[in-house]
């Protein structure tokens, strides 16, 4: 007797919906950007002898 095969569905972004990854570039430059906003944030808190907050952060970048 022969069996049926069920028809598999081509994996693309429309199935996977939300699950979708970002490209290797894109999350290399998120790690990136995140650890100069750190560098930076640390760098201001050595001269002004503060701590750096978030809104500080927003500040300087909307300056540049």
């Amino acid at each position: 007797m022969a069996t049926k095969t069920k028809k598999l569905a081509q994996v693309n972004e429309f199935t996977m919906g939300i699950y979708i990854l970002p490209s290797y570039e894109e999350s290399k430059l998120k790690q990136v950007y995140y650890a100069l906003q750190e560098v930076c944030g640390e760098s201001c808190e050595a001269k002004t002898g503060k701590k750096w907050k978030k809104a500080e952060w927003d500040e300087f970048k909307a300056k540049l």
